[in-house]
């Protein structure tokens, strides 16, 4: 009757929806590095279930946000995972968010869950990066740290949190390709195989010991 082809229209425009719903797109470059795509916000929560092994097992990976898309909190459980959630991309060592707009810089602090991240490159519309966005966690090996330039906006500057990369022992270089506001304090402190800080321009703050026991600076 009338009523039941109504409730089948539903279920197939809600199967329709889901399916359009599922856009995290992937691909692989020769030299091993994996690209994930996300059309809508919400999409790697959605879509990661679908993803080959080959891709949650990538060590190498770079993460892009098309037009309108964002990284949610529910994404970042994904990508980096929490306290309750494991890292479901375990083998990371090269991660580039250049290209990845995130809903809050807040989640940012998770990246500290990523054990075996080496060269990791902040997402262009980074504001501010976390207090101990590295600190207590489980990475013990970062070595370079890029925060790329935004094109959509030449004057943004980017903030670091108290004591974001303290302790880094691996961390040797932090690159600066946008403007610093403030270093927070202790940022980096005992970071002593901290060789180079390239800055793009003046610094507006540096906090209290935010450089302290960086034995081996030299830029």
């Amino acid at each position: 009757d009338l009523y039941m082809k109504k409730i089948l229209l539903l279920c197939i425009g809600l199967l329709m929806l889901s399916n359009v719903r599922a856009q995290l797109k992937h691909s692989k470059a020769t030299d091993g590095t994996v690209t994930l795509t996300l059309q809508q916000t919400g999409d790697l929560s959605s879509g990661y279930n679908q993803l080959p092994q080959d891709v949650k097992d990538a060590t190498k990976m770079v993460v892009i946000t098309q037009s309108g898309a964002q990284i949610s909190s529910e994404d970042v459980k994904f990508l980096f995972g929490d306290w309750s959630n494991l890292n479901r991309f375990p083998n990371i060592v090269k991660l580039d968010l250049e290209n990845a707009r995130f809903t809050n810089d807040a989640d940012l602090q998770w990246l500290g869950l990523m054990s075996k991240l080496e060269y990791l490159t902040f997402p262009k519309t980074t504001k501010e990066v976390p207090q101990q966005c590295l600190v207590g966690k489980k990475n013990n090996c970062i070595k370079e740290v890029v925060f790329p330039a935004n094109p959509e906006n030449r004057n943004e500057v980017v903030n670091l949190g108290t004591q974001a990369f303290q302790q880094s022992k691996t961390l040797s270089k932090v690159v600066f390709k946008k403007g610093v506001g403030t270093i927070g304090t202790q940022c980096f402190a005992q970071c002593t195989a901290l060789k180079c800080v390239d800055f793009y321009s003046g610094t507006k703050t540096i906090d209290y010991q935010a450089f302290k026991d960086c034995t081996s600076l030299e830029d």
